[in-house]
């Protein structure tokens, strides 16, 4: 029934060929917010057109390694559901895909234009390893059921059982009190050939507020010039944005990257969690990184000790 229906998306219309015109050549590409995943995360694609005219439907075959990435899910993209008539959508081979997905859609009574999404796919990891990733069948059609001329772009995606570099906040957890200032050291460990990082990460500013970076030991120790800057510090409201970079050199890395000062401005408890976070190698491509959060705690503490009852009753009334 499938095959039927496949077939009968890409055929139907012919008693309108005669009235067939030329249609704009496209271009189809993967993608994602990251090349790599880990772990038990999921990795969803987009397949994105850069521009159609008159698109009425479209049949994909999308290739990757059944030994790193299994597909889990597929889903429309926005370009079929903002078109404003009611769209049909097949993932052809669910229940028996090997190392392909085959996709139909097609939009029944209008036609899309423009650019943006066509179809998601949902990845999760194997084992560990680089897949490829290739629209090897990539038939769009227009109202008139004429082909739409179409480039397609390859992509790949990396999965990682687990990801060997790590980044904390060093200490994990911070204590401090009247004095209302402490400093906290991002700690990047085992990166084999580290280029640079951007890196920003959320607090709560009813607790703490940032009042500026320094480079970390590791960065110092780099042997090379280094870029380093504190991206937001005329608009930070909750989250700090920090980027660095080494000149001139590359290599392993195994410390502190950049140390952040801060001023306590109301006792509690203030959450790190990390948002983004985008270390690159000597190739400028990614490297997979775990993220551990932490957590600042800013308390009310005596910072004299009384020496007279007069003094503990000024402090205990």
């Amino acid at each position: 029934m499938k095959t039927i229906i496949r077939m009968a998306m890409v055929t139907a219309a012919l008693g309108f060929l005669l009235l067939a015109h030329p249609a704009a050549a496209t271009t189809l590409e993967f993608a994602a917010p990251e090349t790599w995943f880990t772990g038990a995360d999921e990795w969803t694609v987009e397949v994105v057109v850069d521009q159609v005219d008159d698109l009425l439907g479209a049949s994909l075959t999308i290739s990757f390694d059944p030994a790193v990435i299994t597909p889990v899910d597929v889903g429309l993209g926005g370009l079929i559901t903002g078109a404003g008539c009611n769209p049909f959508f097949d993932w052809v081979n669910d229940d028996d895909f090997i190392d392909t997905i085959e996709l139909d859609t097609a939009l029944f009574g209008c036609t899309a234009s423009g650019g943006g999404t066509l179809v998601t796919v949902t990845f999760a990891g194997v084992a560990s390893g680089t897949s490829p990733l290739t629209l090897t069948t990539a038939d769009l059609r227009d109202s008139v059921n004429e082909p739409i001329a179409v480039e397609t772009l390859p992509g790949t995606v990396t999965y990682l059982t687990q990801a060997e570099a790590t980044l904390t906040f060093q200490p994990g957890s911070v204590q401090f009190d009247e004095d209302g200032t402490t400093e906290i050291c991002l700690n990047l460990s085992g990166v084999a050939d580290f280029l640079g990082a951007s890196v920003s990460f959320e607090f709560d500013p009813d607790v703490i507020m940032p009042t500026g970076v320094t480079p970390g030991a590791g960065l110092l120790d780099a042997g090379c010039a280094f870029f380093l800057d504190w991206v937001n510090p005329d608009g930070i409201t909750d989250t700090m944005v920090i980027d660095t970079a080494l000149l001139g050199c590359h290599g392993p890395f195994d410390g502190p990257l950049v140390c952040v000062q801060l001023q306590g401005i109301n006792y509690g408890e203030s959450p790190l969690t990390w948002l983004q976070v985008q270390v690159r190698d000597s190739n400028n491509d990614p490297v997979p990184v775990n993220l551990v959060d932490g957590v600042l705690l800013y308390n009310a503490a005596v910072s004299t000790t009384p020496v007279n009852l007069d003094a503990l009753k000024a402090i205990y009334r």
